[in-house]
C-alpha cells in the first residue's frame, strides 16, 4: 500500500447534518469519477462507527432510502474498486467492537465477514488518515449542559485513534444534533487543527429511490386534494402541538391534515401527544385525521402524490428528511426555520419559512400560512417544484456535490 493512504472515518452516534462549492458532474456519480490529489493516493477507505445504539448500524445498507445507507455506497463508487472502503465500529457494541468488513459499491452492501481490524491494520503502511469523516456526536450529548470534550466520548475515540494526526488529518464532522455550541464548532475544534463542521442545514440530504424522475412526474399527474400532511414522531419538538394551537383555524378550512408517524403510539398510555391533537383540532374547528400507527413509506408517499402540501412546524430539527421526501412526493412545504433545512431549498418559490421560536408564539404565524395556503395552486411553482427535484435531489449528483466538498471528488480546475 503507498504511503498516506485516505481514511475516512464515519461515527454514528445518537441522535438525528458546508458548504456548496460547484455543481455537480452531469452524469454525478454512477461509477469512479476524477479524484482530488490526496484522493488519488489513497488506498483504501475505512468509515469507522462510534456508536453505541443498534440504530445506527444501517451505514452501507442499500436497503435503506436514507443518506446513512447510500453515502458510503457513493463514495465507494467514486473512489473505485481499486480503493475498497473497510466499514468498523470502535466502541463496544456487543461483539463488534474493533472488527470490521467491507462495505462495496454495487447495489447492494454485504453486512457479513466480520474480521479483526488491528489484525488488518497491520498490513498496511499507513501513517496517518489525510479524511476524517465523523457523524454524529454521542448520546451523551443529549444529556450534558457542559462544553467539554470529555462529555463527549464517542467523539474522543475516534479524534484519538492512532490514525489520526492532529495537524495534517482533515476531519469533517456531521454533527446531527440540536446543540448550537456543536454546530459552531466550540468543542472539538482544538482536538484536530483541521476540523470543519458540515451542518444539517448545509447541504442537501437526499433520499434514494428508483425511477426518481418517472416517479415525480407520476406525481404530478395525479388530482390533488385538499389535504396537508404534518409527517413526524409525536414529540414537543416536532411541533405539531405548537401548529394546532396557534394556527388560524378560518386558513385551514376545506382542508384536512393527515398527521403520520414513524413510531406507533400505545392508547392505553393516557393522553397521548396523538389523543391531545385530536383533542385541539375538537376544539378549535380544524379538520384532522391522526394516525396512532406507523405507516410505510410508500404509503405516505403516494398519499403526498395526491395531497398538496407539507407541514413541519418544530422547534428544533436535523434538516429532517421529511422536507426533501416530500418535495419529490410532489409537496409544496411550510417549514420552520428552526428545522434547519438548506438554503437552497427555504429560497424556492414552493417552500414557505416561518418561525417556531416560542413554542409557536409567533405573531406572523398566520400571515406566512395565509400565504403558503394561497401558494398551492399555482402551476408556476409546481414546475420550480418539478425542476428543482430532477436537478438537484437526484441522488448520485447530490452525492457528487458532497464528494467534492470534503475534498475527495475533484473540482474542474483540479482536473
Amino acid at each position: 500500500m503507498r504511503f498516506g493512504s485516505l481514511l475516512l472515518t464515519l461515527v454514528a452516534a445518537a441522535g438525528w447534518g458546508a458548504i456548496v462549492t460547484a455543481d455537480p458532474h452531469p452524469d454525478g456519480i454512477v461509477g469512479p469519477v476524477p479524484l482530488t490529489r490526496d484522493a488519488k493516493r489513497s488506498d483504501f477507505v475505512v468509515l469507522a462507527e462510534a456508536a453505541d445504539v443498534s440504530a445506527m448500524t444501517g451505514f452501507c445498507d442499500a436497503s435503506s432510502p436514507d443518506w446513512r445507507g447510500w453515502m458510503p455506497i457513493y463514495l465507494a463508487r467514486a473512489l473505485g474498486p481499486e480503493r475498497p472502503i473497510i466499514l468498523t465500529n470502535l466502541m463496544p457494541l456487543k461483539d463488534r467492537a474493533g472488527r470490521c468488513r467491507l462495505c462495496y459499491s454495487g447495489s447492494k452492501a454485504e453486512i457479513n465477514d466480520w474480521f479483526d481490524c488491528e489484525e488488518w491494520m497491520k498490513t498496511q503502511e499507513q501513517d496517518y488518515a489525510k479524511f476524517l469523516i465523523i457523524v454524529g456526536t454521542g448520546s451523551s450529548i443529549h444529556g450534558s449542559s457542559r462544553l467539554q470534550p470529555a462529555d463527549y466520548p464517542n467523539m474522543l475515540t475516534t479524534l484519538t485513534q492512532p490514525w489520526v494526526n492532529p495537524s495534517k488529518t482533515n476531519a469533517w464532522h456531521f454533527p446531527i444534533t440540536r446543540r448550537p455550541e456543536v454546530d459552531q464548532n466550540m468543542v472539538f475544534h482544538k482536538a484536530v487543527k483541521k476540523f470543519r463542521v458540515m451542518r444539517d442545514g448545509d447541504w442537501i440530504k437526499p433520499v434514494e429511490r428508483e425511477g426518481l424522475s418517472e416517479w415525480i412526474d407520476w406525481c404530478l399527474q395525479q388530482p390533488k386534494r385538499n389535504e396537508l400532511l404534518y409527517v413526524a414522531r409525536y414529540h414537543g419538538w416536532k411541533g405539531q402541538l405548537d401548529f394546532m394551537r396557534h394556527a388560524n383555524p378560518k386558513l385551514l378550512k376545506g382542508y384536512t391534515i393527515h398527521f403520520y408517524t414513524s413510531t406507533s403510539v400505545n392508547r392505553k398510555d393516557g393522553a397521548t401527544y396523538p389523543e391531545q391533537l385530536e383533542e385541539i383540532a375538537k376544539k378549535r374547528g380544524i379538520d384532522v385525521v391522526v394516525n396512532f400507527k406507523s405507516k410505510s413509506r410508500e404509503f405516505v408517499a403516494n398519499h403526498s402524490c395526491h395531497a398538496k402540501g407539507l407541514l413541519h412546524f418544530a422547534r428544533i430539527d436535523a434538516n429532517p428528511r421529511v422536507v426533501t421526501e416530500s418535495i419529490i412526493n410532489g409537496l409544496q412545504v411550510f417549514v420552520s426555520k428552526q428545522a434547519r433545512v438548506p438554503s437552497a431549498i427555504k429560497a424556492k418559490r414552493f417552500v414557505k419559512v416561518t418561525s417556531n421560536k416560542d413554542d409557536g408564539v409567533n405573531e406572523n404565524l398566520n400571515a406566512d400560512l395565509k400565504e403558503f395556503m394561497e401558494m398551492l395552486d399555482k402551476p408556476e411553482n409546481h414546475a420550480s417544484l418539478v425542476t428543482f427535484a430532477k436537478e438537484h435531489l437526484d441522488p448520485p449528483r447530490a452525492y457528487h456535490k458532497l464528494c467534492r466538498q470534503i475534498g475527495i471528488c475533484a473540482m474542474p480546475e483540479e482536473l
